[in-house]
């Protein structure tokens, strides 16, 4: 949880409400699939500021995050 309150917080809003990055409310990510989320978090967006982080997180914990995120990220 503290991976994502900080590291997507920096671009997405420590509320996780949008800044550099969109939203990423439970509103917003359930309009997307949780095959989707997980390869944005794994694979990144190109020609945009969000990073793969398939280095650093495995997919399993990718699909807990998109998973998370569709249910409303626990403070």
């Amino acid at each position: 949880m503290r991976l994502v309150r900080l590291e997507c917080g920096f671009c997405h809003g420590l509320r996780l409400t949008g800044g550099l990055g969109g939203p990423l409310t439970a509103e917003h990510m359930r309009a997307r699939s949780l095959a989707y989320l997980q390869a944005v978090i794994l694979q990144g967006l190109p020609g945009t500021a969000m990073p793969g982080w398939a280095p650093f997180i495995r997919p399993d914990e990718a699909s807990w995050i998109a998973e998370r995120l569709q249910e409303g990220f626990p403070e």
